[in-house]
């Protein structure tokens, strides 16, 4: 199909974007799934002047033309070095992109100067020997230590990558006043936290339960387990829940409609109680029968 070149134009709809994001994201050595991911974000959220959507797999897969497989892989990635942010719920992904790319974490095999690190120099030690000649037992141990230095990289590299759902529960729970048992929140009740409950409500919650207990004696404050764990639910107000979306009007064919107009006016001609008609002869016998009566009342009132 040949594209009018002619209507590729700003006024039929563009998207905004920062040429700072523009720059980084060249920056983040990223896989071909991954930038493709990420333009497929920033069209449906930037595209429409929102900073989230819900984004299934198989609407990324069909997007881009990649297995499902694929993007689930390449979207743990991109959460993982903190490129995006995935909200995942009962048949939901909301997806956001991180423009804060100071942020972001460097990927496997990437350092600070751009250049690639211990998987080319896996590649270039296999081989070599001190007197420059192919010797099978150096070569083994090279191999050997180049592989250790990757385990270390990457054991580091997912140890200091934290959760979105940690920064969110360091924020609440510093705004906290009463700081005892923060081992007892658990990593499950801090992801239900952090899905269920949005950072500025929580933070109004602490504020009101602050004004609540002021001038009361410590001991009596809700523990931060107790409050985090169930506590804050007294305090955290009603959100009210966005409107659904408008529903359009079905117009049907004009024929469907006709014919289900007469259907439901035969149906109810077919359930209206019929007028019982007498016949024509049986009336007139009632008639003469009357006038019968009428005219013997009269007599017998000398009329």
């Amino acid at each position: 199909m040949r594209i009018n070149v002619k209507s590729v134009q700003l006024e039929n709809g563009f998207t905004r974007l920062a040429n700072e994001i523009l720059e980084n994201t060249a920056k983040a050595k990223l896989t071909a799934t991954q930038y493709e991911i990420i333009q497929i974000i920033w069209r449906y959220t930037y595209g429409f002047n929102r900073k989230e959507h819900n984004l299934s797999l198989s609407f990324i897969a069909n997007a881009i033309g990649r297995d499902g497989r694929q993007i689930q892989r390449a979207l743990k990635d991109l959460e993982r070095r903190k490129i995006i942010i995935q909200v995942i719920g009962h048949n939901k992904r909301l997806i956001s992109f991180n423009k804060d790319w100071t942020s972001w974490t460097k990927g496997v095999g990437e350092t600070t100067n751009g250049n690639s690190t211990n998987w080319l120099n896996y590649q270039e030690g296999i081989g070599e020997t001190t007197k420059g000649t192919i010797g099978r037992t150096a070569n083994q141990e090279r191999k050997k230590e180049n592989i250790k230095e990757i385990a270390i990289d990457l054991s580091s590299y997912s140890a200091s990558t934290k959760k979105p759902y940690e920064d969110y529960f360091v924020k609440v729970w510093e705004a906290y006043h009463n700081k005892k048992g923060k081992n007892k929140v658990t990593s499950k009740q801090k992801l239900m936290l952090y899905n269920e409950v949005p950072e500025e409500q929580m933070l109004k919650a602490i504020e009101k339960y602050k004004k609540e207990t002021k001038g009361t004696e410590y001991r009596y404050i809700m523990h931060g387990s107790t409050w985090f764990n169930g506590g804050y639910e007294d305090y955290i107000e009603s959100v009210k829940a966005p409107p659904g979306p408008k529903k359009e009007p079905v117009y049907k064919d004009y024929n469907v409609k006709m014919a289900e107009l007469e259907a439901a006016e035969l149906e109810k001609m077919k359930n209206k109680p019929k007028i019982k008609i007498k016949p024509y002869e049986e009336k007139l016998k009632e008639l003469e029968e009357a006038e019968l009566r009428r005219l013997k009342h009269d007599y017998d009132q000398g009329t």
